[in-house]
Protein backbone atom coordinates (compact mmCIF):
# COMPACT_ATOMS: atom_id res chain seq x y z
CA UNK A 1 0.00 0.00 0.00
CA UNK A 2 2.77 2.37 0.89
CA UNK A 3 4.61 1.36 -2.24
CA UNK A 4 1.52 1.99 -4.36
CA UNK A 5 1.12 5.52 -3.02
CA UNK A 6 4.78 6.22 -3.54
CA UNK A 7 4.43 5.01 -7.11
CA UNK A 8 1.37 7.20 -7.69
CA UNK A 9 3.21 10.23 -6.33
CA UNK A 10 6.08 9.53 -8.57
CA UNK A 11 3.80 9.19 -11.60
CA UNK A 12 1.99 12.41 -10.70
CA UNK A 13 5.31 14.25 -10.41
CA UNK A 14 6.38 12.96 -13.78
CA UNK A 15 3.06 13.98 -15.32
CA UNK A 16 3.35 17.36 -13.69
CA UNK A 17 6.88 17.70 -14.97
CA UNK A 18 5.75 16.82 -18.48
CA UNK A 19 2.91 19.32 -18.23
CA UNK A 20 5.35 21.98 -17.15
CA UNK A 21 7.59 21.22 -20.11
CA UNK A 22 4.64 21.35 -22.47
CA UNK A 23 3.51 24.56 -20.92
CA UNK A 24 7.00 25.98 -21.34
CA UNK A 25 7.05 24.91 -24.98
CA UNK A 26 3.63 26.42 -25.46
CA UNK A 27 4.84 29.66 -23.90
CA UNK A 28 7.80 29.71 -26.22
CA UNK A 29 5.51 29.13 -29.21
CA UNK A 30 3.21 31.90 -28.02
CA UNK A 31 6.21 34.16 -27.56
CA UNK A 32 7.41 33.31 -31.07
CA UNK A 33 3.95 33.92 -32.45
CA UNK A 34 3.85 37.26 -30.67
CA UNK A 35 7.20 38.27 -32.19
CA UNK A 36 6.00 37.18 -35.64
CA UNK A 37 2.82 39.11 -35.09
CA UNK A 38 4.83 42.14 -34.02
CA UNK A 39 7.06 41.85 -37.11
CA UNK A 40 4.03 41.45 -39.31
CA UNK A 41 2.44 44.47 -37.67
CA UNK A 42 5.64 46.49 -38.22
CA UNK A 43 5.76 45.34 -41.82
CA UNK A 44 2.17 46.39 -42.37
CA UNK A 45 2.87 49.75 -40.72
CA UNK A 46 5.94 50.25 -42.92
CA UNK A 47 3.94 49.47 -46.03
CA UNK A 48 1.25 51.90 -44.91
CA UNK A 49 3.80 54.64 -44.28
CA UNK A 50 5.37 54.01 -47.70
CA UNK A 51 1.98 54.24 -49.37
CA UNK A 52 1.21 57.45 -47.51
CA UNK A 53 4.63 58.82 -48.44
CA UNK A 54 4.01 57.96 -52.09
CA UNK A 55 0.58 59.53 -51.91
CA UNK A 56 2.06 62.66 -50.39
CA UNK A 57 4.79 62.80 -53.04
CA UNK A 58 2.32 62.28 -55.89
CA UNK A 59 0.05 64.87 -54.32
CA UNK A 60 2.89 67.36 -54.19
CA UNK A 61 3.75 66.53 -57.80
CA UNK A 62 0.13 67.06 -58.82
CA UNK A 63 0.11 70.36 -56.99
CA UNK A 64 3.35 71.39 -58.74
CA UNK A 65 1.95 70.37 -62.14
CA UNK A 66 -1.27 72.24 -61.43
CA UNK A 67 0.71 75.30 -60.35
CA UNK A 68 2.83 75.13 -63.52
CA UNK A 69 -0.27 74.65 -65.64
CA UNK A 70 -1.95 77.61 -63.97
CA UNK A 71 1.22 79.69 -64.42
CA UNK A 72 1.47 78.75 -68.12
CA UNK A 73 -2.18 79.62 -68.73
CA UNK A 74 -1.73 82.95 -66.95
CA UNK A 75 1.54 83.64 -68.79
CA UNK A 76 0.05 82.78 -72.20
CA UNK A 77 -2.94 84.97 -71.47
CA UNK A 78 -0.66 87.91 -70.60
CA UNK A 79 1.34 87.38 -73.81
CA UNK A 80 -1.90 87.30 -75.82
CA UNK A 81 -3.13 90.54 -74.22
CA UNK A 82 0.25 92.23 -74.84
CA UNK A 83 0.24 91.09 -78.49
CA UNK A 84 -3.27 92.47 -78.97
CA UNK A 85 -2.25 95.81 -77.44
CA UNK A 86 0.81 96.05 -79.74
CA UNK A 87 -1.32 95.13 -82.77
CA UNK A 88 -3.96 97.72 -81.90
CA UNK A 89 -1.27 100.39 -81.44
CA UNK A 90 0.17 99.53 -84.86
CA UNK A 91 -3.28 99.71 -86.47
CA UNK A 92 -3.92 103.09 -84.82
CA UNK A 93 -0.60 104.48 -86.10
CA UNK A 94 -1.30 103.26 -89.64
CA UNK A 95 -4.83 104.66 -89.58
CA UNK A 96 -3.56 107.98 -88.21
CA UNK A 97 -0.96 108.29 -90.97
CA UNK A 98 -3.55 107.33 -93.59
CA UNK A 99 -6.02 109.83 -92.18
CA UNK A 100 -3.45 112.63 -92.12
CA UNK A 101 -2.34 111.79 -95.66
CA UNK A 102 -5.97 111.70 -96.75
CA UNK A 103 -6.67 115.09 -95.20
CA UNK A 104 -3.45 116.68 -96.47
CA UNK A 105 -1.84 114.71 -99.29
CA UNK A 106 1.72 115.69 -100.34
CA UNK A 107 0.39 117.92 -103.14
CA UNK A 108 -1.20 120.21 -100.52
CA UNK A 109 1.86 120.48 -98.26
CA UNK A 110 2.20 124.22 -99.06
CA UNK A 111 -1.43 124.85 -98.06
CA UNK A 112 -1.37 123.02 -94.72
CA UNK A 113 -0.22 125.91 -92.52
CA UNK A 114 -2.32 128.60 -94.21
CA UNK A 115 -5.64 129.77 -92.84
CA UNK A 116 -9.08 130.84 -93.99
CA UNK A 117 -9.56 132.15 -97.53
CA UNK A 118 -5.84 131.90 -98.30
CA UNK A 119 -5.83 128.15 -97.62
CA UNK A 120 -8.90 127.57 -99.82
CA UNK A 121 -7.40 129.50 -102.73
CA UNK A 122 -4.16 127.54 -102.32
CA UNK A 123 -6.08 124.24 -102.47
CA UNK A 124 -7.98 125.33 -105.59
CA UNK A 125 -4.73 126.35 -107.32
CA UNK A 126 -3.09 123.02 -106.46
CA UNK A 127 -6.14 121.04 -107.55
CA UNK A 128 -6.10 122.84 -110.93
CA UNK A 129 -2.33 122.41 -111.24
CA UNK A 130 -2.45 118.66 -110.60
CA UNK A 131 -5.78 118.22 -112.42
CA UNK A 132 -7.07 116.36 -109.37
CA UNK A 133 -10.53 117.38 -108.14
CA UNK A 134 -10.21 114.95 -105.18
CA UNK A 135 -7.87 117.50 -103.55
CA UNK A 136 -10.88 119.78 -103.12
CA UNK A 137 -12.17 117.50 -100.33
CA UNK A 138 -10.10 119.36 -97.70
CA UNK A 139 -12.22 122.49 -98.20
CA UNK A 140 -14.87 122.51 -95.45
CA UNK A 141 -17.26 125.03 -97.00
CA UNK A 142 -19.53 122.98 -99.30
CA UNK A 143 -20.13 125.79 -101.83
CA UNK A 144 -16.42 126.48 -102.19
CA UNK A 145 -15.70 122.76 -102.41
CA UNK A 146 -18.15 122.43 -105.32
CA UNK A 147 -16.64 125.55 -106.94
CA UNK A 148 -13.17 124.01 -106.61
CA UNK A 149 -14.29 120.78 -108.31
CA UNK A 150 -15.98 122.74 -111.12
CA UNK A 151 -12.84 124.85 -111.68
CA UNK A 152 -10.65 121.77 -111.99
CA UNK A 153 -12.98 120.05 -114.45
CA UNK A 154 -13.45 123.27 -116.45
CA UNK A 155 -9.71 123.97 -116.73
CA UNK A 156 -9.14 120.63 -118.43
CA UNK A 157 -11.82 121.38 -121.03
CA UNK A 158 -10.85 125.00 -121.80
CA UNK A 159 -8.04 124.00 -124.19
CA UNK A 160 -10.38 121.69 -126.10
CA UNK A 161 -12.67 124.61 -126.92
CA UNK A 162 -9.87 126.86 -128.24
CA UNK A 163 -8.58 126.77 -131.82
CA UNK A 164 -5.38 127.52 -133.73
CA UNK A 165 -2.29 128.77 -131.92
CA UNK A 166 -4.36 129.55 -128.81
CA UNK A 167 -5.19 125.86 -128.49
CA UNK A 168 -1.51 124.91 -128.98
CA UNK A 169 -0.38 127.51 -126.41
CA UNK A 170 -3.02 126.31 -123.96
CA UNK A 171 -1.97 122.65 -124.15
CA UNK A 172 1.72 123.62 -123.99
CA UNK A 173 1.08 125.64 -120.81
CA UNK A 174 -1.05 122.85 -119.33
CA UNK A 175 1.63 120.24 -120.10
CA UNK A 176 4.33 122.36 -118.43
CA UNK A 177 2.13 123.15 -115.42
CA UNK A 178 1.29 119.48 -114.83
CA UNK A 179 4.56 118.02 -116.19
CA UNK A 180 2.43 115.66 -118.28
CA UNK A 181 3.49 114.94 -121.88
CA UNK A 182 0.07 113.50 -122.77
CA UNK A 183 -1.13 117.10 -123.35
CA UNK A 184 1.60 117.53 -125.98
CA UNK A 185 -0.16 114.84 -128.03
CA UNK A 186 -3.23 117.08 -128.31
CA UNK A 187 -1.26 119.72 -130.23
CA UNK A 188 -1.64 119.33 -134.00
CA UNK A 189 1.49 117.54 -135.29
CA UNK A 190 1.59 119.23 -138.70
CA UNK A 191 0.16 122.75 -138.25
CA UNK A 192 1.76 123.40 -134.84
CA UNK A 193 4.65 120.92 -134.76
CA UNK A 194 7.10 123.46 -133.28
CA UNK A 195 4.76 123.85 -130.23
CA UNK A 196 4.34 120.09 -130.06
CA UNK A 197 8.09 119.31 -130.29
CA UNK A 198 8.97 122.06 -127.84
CA UNK A 199 6.37 120.61 -125.49
CA UNK A 200 7.90 117.11 -125.61
CA UNK A 201 11.43 118.50 -125.28
CA UNK A 202 10.63 120.60 -122.19
CA UNK A 203 8.79 117.76 -120.44
CA UNK A 204 11.67 115.36 -121.28
CA UNK A 205 14.14 117.78 -119.66
CA UNK A 206 11.89 118.35 -116.64
CA UNK A 207 11.49 114.61 -116.13
CA UNK A 208 15.11 113.91 -117.16
CA UNK A 209 13.74 111.18 -119.40
CA UNK A 210 15.38 110.90 -122.84
CA UNK A 211 12.74 108.35 -123.96
CA UNK A 212 10.22 111.21 -124.33
CA UNK A 213 12.55 112.67 -127.01
CA UNK A 214 11.56 109.75 -129.26
CA UNK A 215 8.11 111.34 -129.64
CA UNK A 216 9.56 114.33 -131.49
CA UNK A 217 8.85 114.34 -135.25
CA UNK A 218 9.33 116.90 -138.03
CA UNK A 219 6.94 116.93 -141.00
CA UNK A 220 7.20 118.85 -144.25
CA UNK A 221 4.42 120.99 -145.73
CA UNK A 222 2.89 117.95 -147.39
CA UNK A 223 2.69 116.11 -144.08
CA UNK A 224 5.56 113.72 -144.83
CA UNK A 225 8.12 112.85 -142.16
CA UNK A 226 11.45 114.66 -142.48
CA UNK A 227 13.89 112.08 -141.05
CA UNK A 228 17.00 114.31 -140.98
CA UNK A 229 15.35 117.18 -139.13
CA UNK A 230 13.62 114.68 -136.81
CA UNK A 231 16.94 113.07 -135.87
CA UNK A 232 18.54 116.49 -135.36
CA UNK A 233 15.76 117.72 -133.06
CA UNK A 234 15.68 114.42 -131.18
CA UNK A 235 19.45 114.63 -130.61
CA UNK A 236 19.13 118.20 -129.31
CA UNK A 237 16.44 116.98 -126.94
CA UNK A 238 18.65 114.09 -125.77
CA UNK A 239 21.55 116.50 -125.27
CA UNK A 240 19.36 118.78 -123.13
CA UNK A 241 18.24 115.77 -121.05
CA UNK A 242 21.90 114.69 -120.61
CA UNK A 243 22.74 118.20 -119.39
CA UNK A 244 19.80 118.13 -116.97
CA UNK A 245 20.98 114.76 -115.66
CA UNK A 246 24.65 115.80 -115.51
CA UNK A 247 25.46 112.91 -117.86
CA UNK A 248 29.03 113.64 -119.05
CA UNK A 249 29.35 110.21 -120.66
CA UNK A 250 26.49 110.94 -123.09
CA UNK A 251 28.18 114.17 -124.26
CA UNK A 252 31.51 112.43 -124.84
CA UNK A 253 30.17 109.33 -126.58
CA UNK A 254 27.28 110.68 -128.68
CA UNK A 255 28.27 114.21 -129.71
CA UNK A 256 31.13 115.79 -131.64
CA UNK A 257 32.78 119.19 -132.05
CA UNK A 258 31.09 122.27 -130.65
CA UNK A 259 27.90 120.33 -129.78
CA UNK A 260 29.97 118.03 -127.57
CA UNK A 261 31.71 120.96 -125.85
CA UNK A 262 28.51 122.93 -125.22
CA UNK A 263 26.97 119.76 -123.82
CA UNK A 264 29.94 119.36 -121.42
CA UNK A 265 29.67 123.04 -120.44
CA UNK A 266 26.02 122.41 -119.57
CA UNK A 267 26.93 119.31 -117.52
CA UNK A 268 29.55 121.34 -115.62
CA UNK A 269 26.82 123.87 -114.70
CA UNK A 270 24.47 121.10 -113.60
CA UNK A 271 27.16 119.49 -111.46
CA UNK A 272 28.42 122.91 -110.25
CA UNK A 273 31.95 121.65 -110.75
CA UNK A 274 34.54 123.67 -112.72
CA UNK A 275 36.77 120.58 -113.01
CA UNK A 276 34.45 119.34 -115.78
CA UNK A 277 35.57 122.33 -117.91
CA UNK A 278 38.95 120.62 -118.47
CA UNK A 279 37.15 118.04 -120.65
CA UNK A 280 36.14 120.74 -123.19
CA UNK A 281 38.32 120.80 -126.34
CA UNK A 282 37.41 124.19 -127.84
CA UNK A 283 39.55 126.82 -126.07
CA UNK A 284 36.95 129.60 -126.29
CA UNK A 285 34.17 127.44 -124.82
CA UNK A 286 36.60 126.13 -122.19
CA UNK A 287 37.61 129.71 -121.22
CA UNK A 288 33.96 130.74 -120.98
CA UNK A 289 33.35 127.71 -118.76
CA UNK A 290 36.09 128.78 -116.32
CA UNK A 291 34.92 132.42 -116.41
CA UNK A 292 31.39 131.26 -115.54
CA UNK A 293 32.60 129.42 -112.40
CA UNK A 294 35.04 132.19 -111.41
CA UNK A 295 32.10 134.63 -111.39
CA UNK A 296 29.78 132.11 -109.71
CA UNK A 297 32.21 131.45 -106.86
CA UNK A 298 33.88 134.90 -106.84
CA UNK A 299 37.16 133.00 -107.12
CA UNK A 300 40.04 134.62 -109.08
CA UNK A 301 42.16 131.46 -108.76
CA UNK A 302 39.86 129.68 -111.24
CA UNK A 303 40.89 132.30 -113.84
CA UNK A 304 44.44 130.86 -113.74
CA UNK A 305 43.15 127.76 -115.58
CA UNK A 306 42.56 129.86 -118.73
CA UNK A 307 45.39 129.63 -121.29
CA UNK A 308 44.46 132.68 -123.35
CA UNK A 309 46.07 135.67 -121.57
CA UNK A 310 43.48 138.21 -122.75
CA UNK A 311 40.61 136.05 -121.53
CA UNK A 312 42.46 135.37 -118.27
CA UNK A 313 42.89 139.12 -117.63
CA UNK A 314 39.24 139.69 -118.54
CA UNK A 315 38.23 136.93 -116.11
CA UNK A 316 40.23 138.49 -113.25
CA UNK A 317 38.71 141.95 -113.89
CA UNK A 318 35.17 140.54 -113.93
CA UNK A 319 35.69 138.79 -110.58
CA UNK A 320 37.31 141.91 -109.03
CA UNK A 321 34.35 144.04 -110.10
CA UNK A 322 32.04 141.62 -108.28
CA UNK A 323 33.81 142.47 -105.03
Amino acid sequence: MVKKEASNKKNFKEILKLDKEKLEELRKEIKLNREDLKKLKNKINNQKSKKESKKKTSGEKDKTVKKKYKFNIKNNFNILILSLIIFLCFVLVVLSLFYLNYLYPPELEDCKNLGGEEKQMCVIDKAILYRDSSLCRVIKDMKKKISCIQNVEKKQRICEVLTGSNRADCFLALAKATNDESFCEKINKTSYQSWRNRCFSEIAVNKKDHEICRRIYVYDKEGKLNSCDTIELENICRKDVAVARGDLKYCEENLEGVSRDFCIFGVAKTRKNHQVCFTIKDNTIKANCFIYFAKLNSDIIICDEIWDEDKKIGCVEVVKNLK
